[in-house]
């Protein structure tokens, strides 16, 4: 039996019973563990659905820190510009070689 299998088992026992130690007792008649066994076995899966259980358990509540209002960011706006228009650079002539003596 893998942990896949053993974990099925264990959420149909949380859903039978009301307490955690309701849950432990037959984890540990059904699967032949010892306390410590049953317990590293069930209080993940209760840590993570703590509604399974078939009392009227409410998941933890986390409580938000209060944010303090941001201003709004300002953004510059760029205004539009006119692109000046590129001078034309006349192109270099080449230079007449000379000849040398």
């Amino acid at each position: 039996m893998n942990w896949l299998q053993i974990d099925d088992i264990i959420y149909r026992m949380m859903a039978r019973h009301d307490s955690i130690n309701d849950v432990l007792k037959e984890a540990m008649i059904t699967f032949k563990w010892n306390l410590s066994q049953a317990e590293a076995a069930v209080s993940p899966i209760n840590s993570r659905h703590p509604t399974l259980l078939n009392s009227d358990a409410k998941p933890p509540t986390v409580k938000k820190k209060p944010t303090k209002a941001k201003a709004p960011v300002k953004t510059v706006e760029e205004k539009p510009t006119k692109a000046k228009p590129k001078a034309k650079v006349p192109a270099k002539k080449p230079k007449p070689k000379t000849k040398s003596k």
